[in-house]
């Protein structure tokens, strides 16, 4: 649903007139679906030193298309971790070594000297209509399943800084915990990004214009977390569990999500699996919608539970894996 794409710092300086800005500057990012890939760590400063050996004597709108695109591109990104990179060969070879280890979804680059099936070249507007013209689908259908429902936000959970899992009924179930497992071991064990993950669980209780019956059930609920998720978490890893209520007239608690830093998703039936997939004689009927948040939509969300949460907070707890 989501996919992560390294791009030649050579390329984007190259889109910086008006043609080629026009045909690249949508091809990226939430809405498109290709993240890109920080790579190298200093991806941005190289798209400068390029730009500048393309452009020698750049127009005003040439600088500003510049400043566009790496602002544009670099707000949602993998932050992958690049300490193998060679500085003493080609940003493409290194691309190409990169993939074999850890394989980006695609590589972008000026041309494909080594013929490598995961490079896409791209040398005019044309090439961008023709190569990524068709818009990646922003839903699918999912099966009930643990290792289906983590399987679709994979490509976010091993790529992200940041993650927030929501569901406003998350308890100790097993329909609840074996998802969570699976979501964790994608994110951590997994990893492709270059950091030890933030991750948040958010669950709710009912407003009962009781602050000490809330009190006593948010709790309740994550006193029995502190008992079944360290196992679901790896050692030298840690989850902060959030209890929120709603306010009064405020925004409903009510949709399921998966946030994270390079973009959203959102789970139509919630973050629990079918109880089927604990019978393996049974067959798996139930499929849920899970749909990928416009950057908008991402945006918004982000802000209401994250940086300007819209909901009283009423506990919270951190959880240590073992």
């Amino acid at each position: 649903m989501f996919f992560e794409f390294a791009l030649e710092p050579g390329v984007v300086a190259h889109w910086c007139d008006r043609e080629g800005y026009g045909a690249f500057i949508k091809r990226f990012g939430i809405d498109a679906r290709r993240i890109v890939s920080r790579f190298p760590k200093r991806w941005a400063s190289e798209i400068e030193k390029e730009f500048h050996q393309k452009y020698p004597d750049p127009t005003f709108k040439q600088k500003e298309r510049k400043a566009d695109l790496i602002s544009i591109l670099t707000k949602h990104m993998v932050k992958r971790c690049s300490v193998n990179y060679d500085g003493k060969v080609s940003w493409l070879e290194n691309a190409e070594r990169e993939q074999s280890c850890r394989p980006f979804s695609g590589i972008v680059a000026c041309d494909n000297p080594r013929k490598h099936p995961a490079v896409t070249v791209i040398c005019s507007a044309d090439d961008i209509l023709e190569r990524f013209d068709l818009l990646l689908p922003n839903s699918c259908v999912v099966s009930r399943t643990p290792r289906d429902m983590a399987s679709a936000v994979a490509q976010l959970l091993r790529c992200c800084t940041f993650a927030v899992f929501i569901d406003p009924y998350f308890d100790i179930k097993q329909r609840f915990l074996e998802p969570f497992r699976h979501f964790m071991e994608e994110q951590i064990c997994n990893r492709v990004a270059n950091s030890i993950p933030v991750t948040e669980l958010h669950l709710a209780v009912d407003n009962k214009l009781n602050p000490s019956l809330e009190q006593q059930e948010a709790n309740y609920r994550l006193t029995a977390l502190q008992r079944n998720l360290p196992d679901l978490i790896p050692n030298g890893h840690k989850v902060k569990v959030v209890v929120w209520r709603e306010r009064l007239r405020g925004q409903k608690l009510h949709n399921r999500y998966v946030l994270t830093d390079i973009g959203s998703v959102s789970f139509g039936i919630g973050l629990d699996c079918n109880d089927e997939s604990f019978h393996q004689t049974l067959a798996q009927s139930q499929t849920d919608d899970v749909s990928c948040l416009s950057e908008v939509h991402h945006d918004s969300r982000w802000s209401e539970y994250v940086s300007a949460p819209v909901f009283d907070k009423v506990a919270e707890t951190i959880i240590f894996g073992k």
